[in-house]
């Protein structure tokens, strides 16, 4: 059996060649084009910037990331994109991949369907006090998916809530 059977080695990421992104397959839909934070972050008060930036670190603080722009939105990738967000005016919506069953009231949105192992979990943000533990964690979980520890033989997912947690 060959190290990309058994995920022991993952196969190495696809570059597109038009805009050089990094994908697990050349088949996924990504927005060719270079972007830039300023842009992105052009329409929202300061206060906006500076909660991705600690979202950014909270990321960092998990292993190796690529944190790229795109044009109405920032994406969060390990060797697949596990995290992310939107700003908008007053707010970032922060976006996570995490555990099927995870639940808690701060989620404005959930996406169902995405993958066997994970939900995509929205959560909005309007200050740098409401990146707390608890976003750590969600962030953490994130990082697993994105780094495809749950492929890896053995692995179970954990679903968790916490404060404000519906079950």
């Amino acid at each position: 059996m060959s190290g990309h059977q058994n995920r022991l080695e993952p196969p190495p990421l696809w570059a597109c060649p038009a805009c050089g992104e990094r994908f697990v397959s050349p088949r996924l839909w990504h927005s060719c084009g270079r972007h830039s934070y300023d842009a992105l972050f052009s329409r929202s008060e300061p206060h906006v910037r500076a909660i991705f930036d600690k979202l950014a670190g909270l990321a960092h603080a998990c292993g190796p990331v690529r944190i790229y722009p795109q044009k109405t939105r920032v994406t969060m990738q390990a060797r697949i994109r596990f995290a992310g967000g939107t700003p908008q005016k007053r707010l970032f919506v922060a976006g996570f991949l995490l555990p099927k069953g995870t639940r808690s009231q701060r989620f404005s949105k959930m996406i169902d369907g995405v993958s066997r192992h994970y939900v995509a979990c929205y959560v909005p943000l309007r200050s740098v006090a409401e990146v707390d533990a608890q976003i750590a964690r969600w962030m953490r979980q994130a990082y697993r998916f994105g780094i495809q520890e749950h492929l890896q033989a053995g692995a179970r997912p954990r679903a968790t809530g916490g404060k404000g947690t519906k079950r």
